[in-house]
């Protein structure tokens, strides 16, 4: 028995939008990788729903979780850096 196969596929821009997006959540105690992966997210999902739009693509709603996941990730990502600076700043400045 054949398997019918969907005609209909999800737009691989959105999923990788979410991919790197949730991949930037999980790094984001490490700048030098979660800030490129959550710009590379956001600029994806982007691309994502402008592309879907045009098409009628399914996906519009990957492509925004994709998209609120790495803007998560990059606000995240700053206020961590931020953080460490400011500790860093104190400690530098008053010594133990």
């Amino acid at each position: 028995m054949e398997t019918e196969v969907s005609k209909h596929k999800t737009n691989t821009k959105a999923v990788i939008s979410l991919v790197v997006g949730v991949v930037s959540i999980v790094l984001v105690y490490f700048p030098m990788f979660g800030f490129p992966l959550s710009i590379t997210g956001i600029v994806l999902g982007i691309l994502a729903l402008r592309e879907i739009k045009q098409t009628q693509e399914p996906g519009r709603g990957v492509a925004i979780s994709g998209l609120i996941c790495s803007i998560l990730g990059f606000v995240v990502a700053i206020l961590f850096t931020l953080t460490v600076v400011y500790i860093f700043l104190e400690l530098s400045a008053n010594p133990l």
